[in-house]
């Protein structure tokens, strides 16, 4: 862990974050995307990625894409077959730098 990495929970709370969780459902995965502007520098922004411990690149892909598919329906529906190309048209809406995903 880096010195700069602070745990994100009562950092979403704060932003209203919510979601529906029923009996017997248990969060096993997680991976947040934030936009974050530096306010004491340049106002500069950027794009924070942070994912619960253990989740590796394939599920934190499918994790996208299955976001992408809720948004914007399934992709077979979309005509994009492929994850990356889902991914890549989701991120071209992106108004700043999202390379390196």
């Amino acid at each position: 862990m880096d010195e700069d990495d602070k745990p994100l929970g009562a950092l979403l709370d704060n932003l209203g974050v919510v979601g529906t969780i029923r009996d017997g459902q248990q969060i096993v995965e997680v991976l947040v995307i934030c936009k974050v502007v530096d306010f004491e520098g340049d106002d500069e922004v950027s794009v924070l990625l942070a994912t619960s411990k253990g989740l590796d690149w394939v599920a934190r892909g499918g994790l996208i894409a299955a976001a992408v598919d809720i948004k914007h329906g399934p992709l077979r529906e979309r005509g994009l077959m492929e994850t990356g190309e889902a991914i890549q048209a989701e991120l071209s809406e992106c108004s700043i730098d999202c390379q390196g995903w």
